[in-house]
């Protein structure tokens, strides 16, 4: 009996491994309408769900043509920046700041 509990408590209650946070720095939620520009030019729409100096994560509805670089602006051209595509999923894409940015203007 002895054995089969410990069985059964090492399946169960062993810690699952928790995917590492790689960044640096910490992002803060928000809810930012963005554009998306290739060229200077305005291609597309976006909503910044988060956001730090480092990069953000942008929701888009479809992120199959989005090129690996652009530029993104929020808050009527206040913030202007270029960007490189690190990851999509499911809408969203984690995007990573090739220029730096000021955040005190959110």
């Amino acid at each position: 009996m002895r054995n089969f509990e410990k069985v059964f408590m090492d399946a169960c209650c062993d810690p699952q491994p928790v995917a590492l946070e790689r960044r640096r720095s910490n992002r803060e939620q928000c809810e930012l309408r963005g554009s998306i520009l290739l060229g200077g030019t305005s291609i597309g729409i976006c909503v910044v769900k988060d956001i730090s100096i480092e990069g953000a994560k942008l929701v888009i509805p479809n992120t199959s043509w989005i090129p690996f670089e652009f530029g993104v602006s929020c808050l009527s051209d206040k913030i202007s920046v270029r960007v490189q595509r690190v990851w999509a999923s499911n809408g969203e894409l984690g995007v990573r700041f090739l220029d730096p940015i000021n955040l005190a203007v959110l």
